[in-house]
């Protein structure tokens, strides 16, 4: 993933641009440790370096599919890393 990508889909789930699509994302990883979760990233959406993107503008991206792994925890759930 880089900088800007906007995260549109993990696992069937589809996140959309209300508050509780992180809240869905976390939950997902949280619940599949060790196992591949697809992603559906747009990539190259305007407003999204640095800034929030318009999800009305995700039109104007590549979509691109994505694969990640979590990291299990001590505790038994799923971790991603990202800088």
């Amino acid at each position: 993933m880089r900088q800007g990508d906007v995260v549109t889909r993990i696992g069937g789930v589809v996140l959309g641009a209300d508050p509780g699509g992180v809240e869905r994302f976390v939950e997902k990883v949280k619940v599949n440790p060790k196992r591949a979760l697809p992603l559906e990233v747009v990539r190259g959406v305007k407003g999204g370096e640095g800034k929030s993107p318009d999800f009305s503008d995700l039109a104007s991206g590549e979509r691109l599919s994505l694969t990640i792994s979590p990291a299990e925890m001590p505790d038994g759930t799923g971790r991603i890393g990202m800088c």
